[in-house]
Parts: structure tokens; sequence; C-alpha cells
């Protein structure tokens, strides 16, 4: 199998939540040597109305018997299976970044003609292979981050508790439970106000949006904790108890992050012993804990992290889809 380039729609989608994607589609490209190839807006859009059809319908609109090549693939990232039916008539190798329960039953009808499929959670990688026997190859790779964010430990770090992006409602709970018992604690978090997602703090109010990739870094960067989450746990996302690690964790940990967690203690994450790394709280009194603990204690663990995310840089990823792909 040979890989001869990267698709991307950067040239059209501006959602702040592809940006990490496009750092992994630049790494991705500088370390195999392969070229990135702006999709056709109006094309992908086109096909976006099938896509839609084939939600309501279950109908798949696009047709072709014709068995997607081995040579001259072009890898593209899916933020949902879905995704697919925008490539049709490419020759593609997938990425799935986002897969749930609720998804599974149409992959045989999405991808039987393709050799190789990647998915980014191990858990769906193991229900794939049950119940495609081998008619298609599934491959795993874990959602990676840029090595381009790694930097010195910032020693001066002004936020308390950051939980960055999509809220977990228990930890958010938490945290603002804690500062009213601690006022004098800082708590950064995610929320809608008039439509419009901007971060406020329980000390200064609104603080701003932090939509750019850099900014929201940067934000990480001055954070003492990080609050994370899995997406199916305490209802969060309908993801049919479907858990894999997000990039919270990695870009967390990139930044020195002490990470407070509620996670499910399934195969993705207790392969990669995420529980070393982010206590698994049940309780306010547990979670208060290890607050209290990490605000008094200097941040001892940049050896451990970064063993940790060589298995997750970008590039190192990127030389494990060669290795894949050249195993046949």
């Amino acid at each position: 199998m040979s890989l001869n380039g990267i698709y991307t729609i950067r040239n059209f989608e501006k959602w702040p939540s592809w940006q990490c994607v496009y750092e992994w589609e630049e790494d991705f490209s500088s370390q195999l040597g392969v070229r990135l190839i702006h999709v056709n807006e109006v094309r992908y859009k086109f096909l976006s109305i099938y896509r839609r059809l084939y939600r309501v319908t279950n109908m798949l609109p696009i047709k072709g018997k014709q068995k997607i090549s081995a040579d001259n693939l072009m890898l593209a990232f899916l933020m949902d299976p879905y995704l697919v039916i925008n490539f049709s008539g490419k020759n593609i190798l997938p990425v799935i970044i986002d897969f749930w329960v609720h998804q599974l039953d149409d992959f045989e009808r999405l991808f039987k003609k393709f050799e190789i499929v990647f998915v980014t959670s191990l858990q769906i990688k193991e229900i794939l292979k049950e119940r495609m026997k081998g008619a298609v190859r599934i491959e795993y790779i874990p959602l990676p981050i840029s090595r381009r964010w790694k930097r010195p430990l910032n020693d001066n770090k002004s936020i308390d508790i950051l939980q960055i992006g999509r809220k977990n409602t228990l930890l958010h709970e938490y945290a603002l439970r804690l500062t009213n018992e601690f006022p004098g604690i800082e708590y950064v978090y995610q929320e809608n106000i008039n439509g419009q997602l901007h971060y406020s703090s329980t000390k200064r109010g609104v603080i701003g949006n932090f939509h750019r990739r850099e900014d929201y870094m940067r934000l990480l960067h001055d954070s003492k904790i990080s609050l994370v989450s899995s997406p199916g746990i305490d209802s969060g996302k309908e993801t049919g108890d479907i858990n894999p690690i997000t990039p919270r964790f990695t870009e967390s940990m990139i930044n020195y992050c002490y990470l407070i967690g509620r996670y499910s203690d399934n195969l993705d994450f207790t392969y990669w012993k995420i529980h070393d790394y982010c206590p698994n709280v049940n309780s306010y009194e547990e979670f208060k804990y290890h607050v209290l603990r990490y605000l008094n204690l200097p941040f001892d663990e940049v050896d451990e992290y970064d063993k940790f995310l060589e298995n997750f840089y970008a590039d190192k990823i990127a030389q494990d889809v060669l290795g894949f792909l050249q195993r046949g």
C-alpha cells in the first residue's frame, strides 16, 4: 500500500474544532513527505447534501462497484464516519476521529470497499473487528498531538483550575462548589453567552473566546490544573458508552497541567494507564482533596508526561500509519 497525499478542507472549513486536525495534517505531510491537497469546496458541499439524505433515508445515493485501490491512497481525517460520503469516488485512506455506537450499523455499507480503515478508539476497533470478521482491515491510532506545542514548563501559572472546551457537568459542579468554599481559587470554564462561546472566570468574569489555536493553548499553558473527561461519561454526549481518549488529555499534558478527571475504565484508558496521570474522581471530597494538593505542589511530573506523550506525537503516529501500510 502506498500513500500519495493528504486531503484537507482547511481552504473552506474554519470551525475551531478542525484546527488541531490541520496541525496533524501538516505534521503527517512533513513526516511522510507527501503533499496536502485542498478539497474542492463546491464538490464537497454538494456531496454533503447526499450525506444528509443518507442520514434521513438510510439509502446510499452514491453508488460504485469498484474496490478502493491499495495504491496511491490519499489520507483523510473524518470527524465522523458519514463524512466518507463527501469523498465518494476518491481513493482515500480514512482516519475516523469520532465513532459512536449508533453509527456502527452503517459501517459495513459505508466502508465495505476499503482495504484498511483507521479508528481512534480501541473500543471501536475491537467491536468492528468482531463485526467485520476480517472483511475490512481495522487499525487503531490514538488521537495525535502536534510536537509544535512542546514548550518548557511555565513556573508562573496564574489560573488555578481550567475546564477547556465541552464541560463535564459533574466536574463543573464540583469546581463551582469548591470556589464557593475557597473564593481565592480561580476556576475558568467555557459558557454560551448570547449564542457565542466564551470563557468565564469565577474571579474576573468573561475573559475571552480563545478560538484561535494559539490562544487556546496559551490558556492551558497558564493553568495549573486541567479538568478532563471522556465524552460519554456522566451523560455528556450520546456515544453509547464509547469513551476514547480525547485531545484534551494530551493538550493538557503537553502544557504540564495537573489532571483531574471523570472517565470510563474502558480498554482505551486502561491500555494507556491514564489513572497513573489523572485521578478519576467520584465525589466532591475526592475532587477537593486533589485540587488542594495540586495547588500546593510544584509540578514535578515533566519526565513522566514527556515519556507518555512520545506515544501521541503526530510525527510518531504518522510513522505508525506508514508501518501499517507497509505491512500490507
